[in-house]
């Protein structure tokens, strides 16, 4: 009997030992993915977040900021030193941005919509949109920008030079947000139900 505990005491043991081992024993490394963080920047002030757009040709990020005591606002950063260039302001608030890289025009998805200069930060014009805009995107082909609405009509779709409404679509459904894969198609995320958009809109 004392044999079999002394040896069940010396398995204990080993067996502690190994785990210990084991916990002391470094972490394997993460492997080393595709991408990394280079920068980052901390953005207060005033406001919820929904969309933030980087515009590759301006190399400036676009964030839009919704109504808070002072209004709703778009702050504008530099998109390699992240450093902040301005705001347009106006109370604008908005959900997102897009921007035409020709004409330098850029739009909230707020309501109503606003169109603005992306080089000096100021103001063009307001632009009166029926539903709710939410979603945006720029389609370069066609210089077409596209608001969408979880609300019918659920995309308008406005002249991206200078800034008259196109016409109206209503998809039946309800839009999240959407895209260009110029000159193929145009792709876009569904909220509630399915539904689909013709690849070319006139």
């Amino acid at each position: 009997m004392r044999l079999s505990s002394l040896a069940f005491a010396a398995g204990m043991a080993i067996s502690s030992a190994s785990l210990l081992a084991q916990d002391a024993a470094p972490a394997p490394a993460a492997a080393e993915g595709p991408y990394k963080v280079v920068n980052s920047a901390k953005v207060g002030g005033e406001g919820g977040f929904d969309y933030v757009f980087a515009d590759s040709a301006s190399r400036k990020l676009f964030i839009p900021r919704s109504a808070g005591r002072s209004g709703g606002r778009i702050d504008v950063y530099d998109l390699d030193a992240l450093k902040l260039l301005g705001t347009v302001t106006g109370g604008i608030g908005g959900h997102g941005v897009a921007v035409d890289p020709k004409t330098s025009h850029g739009f909230a998805s707020s309501n109503p919509v606003i169109m603005f200069d992306t080089g000096t930060l100021q103001t063009l014009k307001s632009i009166q949109c029926e539903g709710s805009p939410d979603g945006i995107f720029f389609e370069p082909v066609s210089q077409h920008i596209y608001v969408l609405s979880h609300r019918a009509p659920n995309v308008t779709v406005l002249n991206s030079t200078d800034g008259s409404v196109v016409g109206t679509i209503d998809l039946g459904g309800a839009p999240e947000e959407g895209g260009s894969d110029t000159p193929i198609s145009i792709w876009k995320t569904k909220a509630l139900w399915p539904w689909s958009m013709s690849p070319r809109i006139k």
